[in-house]
């Protein structure tokens, strides 16, 4: 905690009442409420969804707009936000939610009714089947994209429809590999919601194949009227280069797209779960730094090294602090320290040596010949030797 002078001076005054404060030796605690369990605040409802697409019980979570059970408002219809990820604990419902219901109430956003879908495995739930035998190596459930959509369109819409007054308006919305999924919904099945938000998507997955396919798939739903929003922090490497592509064949798209691009630019990064592993992180980063590069694991791996010791982060946020880390490392070793390459050599201290091939005619038939080349440092002498097989 840094103090200001104000904030010093009070300290003595706060530990003098402190101690005026305290009971005396052996007087009885005082009854406090806080000793009782107390009555849990509740937000939202949960539901069990059993799915016959998936063979799973997907967790729902649903919050009502405020007003929603009021007598007055029995013939308002609200339109729904379906929130992948949309868990308790680390995903992102309870934040959310939180947000939305606040915003209907002083009319920052309409009153929605929000749905959050908990998710299971990630990297199986919002991707389609990867061409990259690393990635399939790495994450060998990957592949079930389509599941989740037929589970959301053919099982969770109309199941949310028959128990609440929805209004047929809806959207869509995920971050980082949920991202990658509502902008492949967004291109691929347009029809099945009607507006989708994306939040840093993981445009990376798969060697950016949706970027690279984004022409091709908007030119081919061009009747489908949607609105998609993208947002993305300053995350660099091939996932903005996905990005930049996919922001290149929307501004070219036909039919009927509404889309908007809202870039975040970050002054501060706060690191709330990479924080406690960040040394072994850099443990990690510069031990692979250290090998050849064929050697050298992806990123991808050393997120999944991190989980196993405990790491509950994303992978986005391991490979934003991998790339500032690469860029730190960059930046010393040319922060204008001295440097000495020599130029004059004692006899015999270097020798360069380096192999080549010529095509020569020899007796009017055409060959190759090995051309062994070589030069003495100290002396700038220069010799080739060519032998013919």
């Amino acid at each position: 905690m840094v103090l200001t002078l104000r904030s010093a001076a009070l300290l003595p005054m706060l530990a003098a009442s402190l101690v005026l404060a305290a009971p005396a030796a052996g007087a009885e605690p005082a009854a406090t409420p806080f000793a009782t369990p107390g009555t849990p605040i509740e937000f939202g409802r949960s539901y069990a969804l059993a799915s016959a697409v998936t063979g799973e019980v997907r967790q729902i979570n649903v919050l009502l707009p405020g007003g929603y059970d009021d007598p007055k408002q029995a013939g308002v219809r609200y339109p729904v936000l379906f929130l992948l990820d949309g868990g308790t604990g680390w995903q992102d419902f309870v934040h959310i939610a939180a947000m939305v219901q606040q915003g209907g109430l002083w009319g920052a956003n309409a009153p929605m009714i929000v749905v959050g879908i908990e998710s299971h495995d990630r990297r199986a739930e919002f991707t389609w089947p990867s061409h990259d035998p690393a990635e399939n190596r790495d994450y060998p459930t990957n592949g079930k994209a389509e599941d989740l959509h037929r589970f959301l369109v053919a099982e969770l819409k109309p199941a949310i429809a028959r128990a609440y007054r929805t209004n047929g308006n809806d959207a869509l919305m995920g971050e980082s590999l949920a991202g990658l999924f509502v902008v492949d919904e967004s291109l691929r099945h347009g029809d099945g919601f009607r507006n989708f938000i994306a939040i840093s998507p993981s445009l990376w997955w798969d060697q950016g194949r949706l970027s690279h396919e984004a022409p091709a798939l908007l030119a081919a739903s061009a009747q489908t009227d949607r609105s998609l929003w993208l947002s993305m922090a300053d995350e660099g490497g091939t996932m903005q280069e996905g990005l930049y592509r996919l922001l290149a064949a929307l501004r070219t798209a036909p039919g009927q797209v509404t889309w908007r691009y809202a870039p975040y630019h970050r002054t501060v990064q706060p690191l709330p779960r990479l924080g406690p592993f960040q040394e072994r992180l850099d443990t990690l980063l510069t031990e692979n730094e250290a090998r050849h590069r064929r050697d050298r694991l992806r990123m991808t791996r050393i997120h999944d090294l991190l989980q196993r010791e405990g790491f509950e982060g994303s992978y986005d946020a391991v490979r934003r602090y991998a790339r500032r880390w690469a860029e730190a490392r960059r930046k010393d070793a040319g922060d204008g320290s001295p440097a000495f390459i020599p130029l004059l050599f004692q006899p015999g201290e270097a020798y360069q040596f380096d192999w080549s091939h010529e095509d020569v005619e020899i007796a009017g038939k055409p060959m190759r010949v090995p051309d062994q080349a070589g030069s003495c440092c100290s002396t700038s002498s220069a010799s080739s030797t060519r032998r013919p097989r």
